[in-house]
């Protein structure tokens, strides 16, 4: 799967070889909040199925739009965003956005330059990203 960056940018320590173009999904489903189960649920229950309901519709957004970054030929998505939305008759809408992007690890400057963190991060994730591809 391609690595979701949030940053606006490239990260330190790689450059990008290819924009590959404009990704967005929009996933929506119903809120629990208003489904009739909700009027025998705790209030503690009927919190914890919306946000149970939150964190699926969270991978399944972000999971589309992986899938669709390597359907471009892409291994990262770079200015990641996504947006929740309660609405009352359709229910919770899930939307996100991003550049799909071929990013590739650039040498790092000077004999002993330390990246910084967020470099470190991005180019771990995308070690992995890659080592499962191989594997596939």
């Amino acid at each position: 799967m391609p690595c979701l960056l949030p940053g606006a940018g490239v990260p330190e320590g790689f450059t990008a070889q290819s924009i590959n173009g404009f990704v967005e999904e929009l996933v929506v489903n119903d809120d629990p909040e208003y489904q009739w189960i909700d009027k025998i649920r705790t209030p503690r229950a009927s919190n914890e199925a919306r946000q149970t309901l939150f964190m699926k519709l969270s991978g399944a957004v972000q999971r589309k739009i992986g899938l669709k970054a390597l359907e471009l030929g892409g291994n990262a998505v770079v200015g990641y965003q996504q947006k929740f939305d309660v609405e009352g008759d359709t229910g919770i809408v899930v939307r996100g956005i991003g550049t799909a992007m071929f990013l590739v690890r650039t040498a790092p400057e000077g004999a002993g330059g330390a990246a910084s963190p967020s470099a470190a991060a991005a180019a771990a994730a995308l070690a992995q990203q890659q080592r499962s591809a191989s594997k596939e």
